[in-house]
C-alpha cells in the first residue's frame, strides 16, 4: 500500500461516514491494495509504473481492469474475483447515482448477498453497511498476504 494503514482505526473512522462514504472509501482501499499487489508482482521502473498503473489511459488505471488482471494472472482466485466484481458494481452505483443509491436499493441488496467473505462475528448479516466494514478489512488483509507471498517468492528465488 502507498501508506501504512491501521485497519482497526480505519474501520473505526468508517463508522463516521455516510453509506456512500463507506462504500467509496472501502473500494478505494481495495483499489490501493490491488495497486500494491501489482507493484510487487510486476517489474516496474518509473516510466513503466506511470504507463501501466498511473496515467488515466494506463491499462491498470481502473479498479475494473485491476480486478480482471489480478484474476487473469492468478493473483486472486475465482471467488475473490467474483466478490470484487460485486464490490465494483456497488461502488459504481454509489459513485454515479447522486440521490438514490442506498443499501436499501434492490440491486445493491442482491449484489451484497452474493459477496462471500468471512464475516466478523456480531455484525448483523442483513446490515450491508457492516458488510462493507468487513469487506475493507478482509480484502486489505487478503491482498496484503498476497503481497507478502510475492515478496517471499522473490526472496527465495534470489537465495537459490
Amino acid at each position: 500500500m502507498k501508506e501504512d494503514i491501521n485497519l482497526n482505526k480505519f474501520i473505526e473512522n468508517l463508522k463516521n461516514e455516510s453509506d456512500r462514504g463507506v462504500v467509496l472509501i472501502s473500494a478505494e482501499l481495495i483499489n490501493n491494495c490491488l495497486t500494491s499487489l501489482f507493484e510487487k508482482y510486476l517489474i516496474l521502473n518509473k516510466d513503466l509504473r506511470e504507463g501501466i498503473l498511473e496515467n488515466s489511459l494506463a491499462p491498470l488505471h481502473t479498479f475494473s481492469n485491476k480486478i480482471k488482471m489480478a484474476y487473469s494472472l492468478g493473483l486472486i482466485d475465482k471467488e475473490q474475483y467474483k466478490n470484487l466484481e460485486y464490490v465494483r458494481k456497488i461502488r459504481n452505483k454509489f459513485a454515479h447515482r447522486i440521490f438514490d443509491a442506498s443499501f436499501e436499493d434492490d440491486k445493491i441488496i442482491v449484489w451484497c448477498k452474493k459477496i462471500k467473505i468471512p464475516r466478523i462475528s456480531g455484525n448483523d448479516p442483513s446490515n450491508y453497511r457492516y458488510l462493507f466494514y468487513d469487506i475493507a478489512y478482509f480484502f486489505a488483509g487478503y491482498l496484503h498476504s498476497r503481497v507478502l507471498s510475492i515478496e517471499k517468492q522473490k526472496y527465495m528465488k534470489n537465495e537459490a
